[in-house]
């Protein structure tokens, strides 16, 4: 996975924590690139957020329209 399909957002210098958010199907990670900061984490912590993008592929379930997705979701 390529830098461009991560977005990093770190409070703090050295963080000793990290957050993996994983966004659902069709979604991308602009959608949640507000969330630490609506988060309102305390300054004295240090916590590195990283937003991966899913891979864009065929979902069987919509028809194999090409969207991202951690997986492929053949049904309900």
């Amino acid at each position: 996975m390529s830098a461009e399909q991560v977005l990093e957002w770190v409070s703090g210098s050295d963080p000793v924590w990290s957050v993996i958010w994983l966004h659902g199907l069709g979604a991308d990670n602009t959608d949640f690139q507000d969330l630490p900061r609506l988060l309102k984490l305390p300054p004295n912590e240090a916590v590195r957020f990283l937003l991966p993008n899913a891979p864009k592929r065929p979902i069987t379930l919509n028809g194999g329209v090409v969207m991202r997705g951690w997986y492929d979701i053949m049904g309900l």
